[in-house]
């Protein structure tokens, strides 16, 4: 019996391990300048199968992406990805994952420019947009101030914000009402973030999602909204768009809510030219 177990044991392992998908650091070239994909992050303690269930619902609705490419992000930057991208390629999404993935956020966003300078070499693409959720967020926002305006990477055209705490997590130094204009403390991670706002691409448009539990202590369960919501001591200033959402939710039930993927659906499709006068909306006002 124990003979039999052991053969069977063996033989599931030697099964996933032909049928899992292999990873692999280089990828074959291809000129895909004219396309925009889309670079989702997961928060603290996630990987790049995270976004599984909102690139479905996401693909779900009109003009969706065709193909997703996976990334591993290990802790020395090598990067190893699952599948690849083709020719034929829309709107093609990559989905990260760090491998450290409670690493500092400085260090994500040091990983993330090291993949979007490989995807440039091999793909061609000169612009992208992206989604952070929670943490992913803050490394999104790093990127954009730190690494965004070297000629070696693609430029951030639109960024989604999912709960993000830019002002950490204490419920006393966010405590605030929705038109606010400040926080009642600001811990040196926002102060960072608010240093070096100048940075910013002035073209940019950013989105920034917060979540309420409906518990009346205004919060995601994780999150305070003043946290989430202080990217508006950030961005409006210094981008071309900058709008403000809230939906009734949990924190982890950001990434799988249908109303939260309709909004960024059409943030990320809706298209106005250039030309088009500044924009800032902010909830509470």
């Amino acid at each position: 019996m124990k003979k039999l177990l052991t053969f069977f044991i063996l033989l599931l392992i030697f099964t996933s391990a032909c049928t899992a998908t292999p990873k692999k650091s280089t990828l074959p070239k291809l000129a895909l300048e004219n396309e925009i994909p889309i670079v989702v992050i997961h928060g603290s303690g996630g990987n790049e199968d995270s976004f599984d269930a909102f690139i479905q619902k996401l693909n779900d609705l009109p003009d969706p992406s065709t193909e997703t490419l996976k990334v591993t992000i290990a802790g020395d930057g090598q990067l190893d990805y699952q599948g690849t991208l083709t020719k034929d390629a829309k709107h093609p999404i990559v989905s990260i994952g760090f491998e450290e993935n409670n690493a500092p956020i400085e260090d994500w966003s040091k990983g993330l420019q090291k993949l979007l300078t490989h995807l440039k070499k091999t793909y061609q693409f000169q612009q992208f947009d992206a989604i952070g959720f929670s943490n992913g967020g803050l490394a999104l926002t790093d990127y954009a101030e730190e690494y965004d305006q070297k000629e070696d990477v693609p430029h951030l055209r639109k960024m989604v914000v999912l709960g993000a705490p830019f002002n950490e997590l204490d419920p006393e130094d966010n405590q605030v009402n929705l038109d606010f204009k400040g926080v009642p403390f600001q811990t040196d991670e926002l102060k960072t973030y608010i240093r070096n706002r100048s940075k910013l691409n002035p073209q940019l448009a950013v989105l920034s999602i917060a979540g309420d539990d409906g518990s009346g202590e205004k919060t995601d369960s994780i999150v305070p909204l003043g946290s989430a919501l202080s990217s508006r001591l950030i961005f409006p200033e210094n981008v071309h768009t900058y709008l403000e959402k809230i939906t009734t939710d949990t924190h982890i039930g950001l990434v799988d809510n249908q109303e939260v993927v309709g909004w960024v659906h059409h943030f990320l499709t809706d298209n106005p030219p250039l030309n088009t006068e500044k924009k800032v909306e902010l909830v509470g006002n």
